[in-house]
């Protein structure tokens, strides 16, 4: 029996972590990223904050459960916009703007605090950012070239000199 739990708890280990990790398409150059990104700027973390949507409401359940039956039936899932998991909005001080409109403060949403897919920034610390639309606001993840200024990843030295 203790040969078989070990065995349950091996495989349904890695199926877990199979599922919760991201997955990537491997980026392109940084000019190529910073082109095709909604806006991609070099700046300061001024503040990180968490938002924690409320919890839907009684007839949301209802709408939510008639959308997935409608999804089964029609094959197109039908979802609400609304985000109801914790999220982090984070302000930056703008120091350089390489693609799209300059600001000299940039909120972005930086995804579900649980998500695997989403970049934990930290206050204090210069990024460059590359983001893209979510629901009509600037967004950004795991999945772009989204890093400290100083690693190489981000391409901050070759946008500096290229773009």
């Amino acid at each position: 029996m203790p040969k078989l739990l070990l065995a349950v708890t091996l495989i349904t280990s890695q199926f877990i972590g199979t599922v919760l990790a991201c997955t990537c398409p491997p980026p392109g150059s940084p000019q190529q990223e910073a082109a095709k990104s909604a806006n991609t700027f070099v700046g300061t973390v001024i503040s990180v904050k968490t938002i924690s949507p409320p919890p839907p409401h009684r007839p949301y359940l209802f709408e939510e459960f008639f959308n997935d039956v409608r999804s089964l039936l029609t094959g197109k899932i039908i979802r609400p916009p609304e985000q109801f998991e914790p999220y982090q909005i984070v302000t930056f001080q703008v120091k350089r703007t390489f693609h799209g409109e300059h600001s000299p403060v940039r909120r972005i949403n930086a995804g579900e605090v649980n998500s695997t897919c989403s970049y934990r920034f930290h206050q204090g610390n210069e990024y460059v950012v590359y983001t893209f639309n979510r629901e009509g606001r600037l967004a950004a993840g795991q999945c772009t070239r989204t890093g400290l200024s100083s690693e190489a990843h981000a391409g901050y030295k070759v946008l500096a000199n290229g773009i």
